[in-house]
């Protein structure tokens, strides 16, 4: 694990950058940066449908990584995500 993607994580967590520049900072794609917060047992502070747009934007951009995406359906991620 790199000191950038450390450093994403903490800044998300504690409010100090949103999820895209958390994912910048760390850089990876948002979606991958949503897995990462999830392993983390970070917990999310968006909505399933604000969630669902980052996914449509993220597949649409081509930063969706596959694996991510095949893994689980968005809602199952999102439960997961937002669980943390």
């Amino acid at each position: 694990m790199t000191k950038t993607i450390l450093l994403a994580v903490e800044k998300y967590r504690n409010g100090e950058a949103s999820l895209g520049k958390a994912a910048e900072v760390a850089g990876l794609p948002v979606g991958q940066m949503m897995d990462l917060l999830g392993q983390f047992g970070v917990r999310s502070s968006i909505d399933q449908e604000d969630y669902r747009q980052g996914w449509r934007t993220s597949l649409r951009s081509g930063d969706a990584r596959p694996y991510s995406y095949r893994s689980a359906s968005i809602g199952s991620r999102f439960a997961a995500f937002h669980a943390g």
